[in-house]
């Protein structure tokens, strides 16, 4: 069988049991520091990268936060526009901008 002589090729007995040539020991020693090194490389890549999502998924939500806050600061202006004007309907032009505001504001303003 080709696996059993590679094998044999590589290990020699001795009186306390099998050994292996220590240019083999030595290069797998290297191959394996070498693929921990990697592993550790690319562990350390994916932290950053899960850091990075993070910071920037908070920044997203603060942002959704502002603009709601935006939103409401311009719905709220423009009802008291309207209500300074002593309209007691909304323009067709102002429901079709709250609505662009808020999908819900149609409905409200109907109410």
């Amino acid at each position: 069988m080709p696996a059993e002589k590679k094998t044999q090729r590589y290990t020699f007995k001795g009186a306390a049991g099998e050994y292996v040539y220590a240019a083999d020991f030595d290069r797998v020693t290297a191959e394996r520091d070498a693929l921990q090194e990697l592993l550790n490389q690319r562990d350390e890549a994916i932290h950053d990268l899960e850091q990075r999502r993070h910071a920037e998924l908070q920044a997203c939500q603060a942002a959704e936060r502002r603009v709601e806050e935006l939103l409401d600061t311009a719905r709220g202006l423009i009802i008291q526009a309207h209500a300074s004007w002593g309209f007691t309907e909304h323009h067709p032009d102002c429901i079709r901008d709250l609505t662009a505001l808020n999908p819900t504001a149609e409905a409200a303003s109907h109410e």
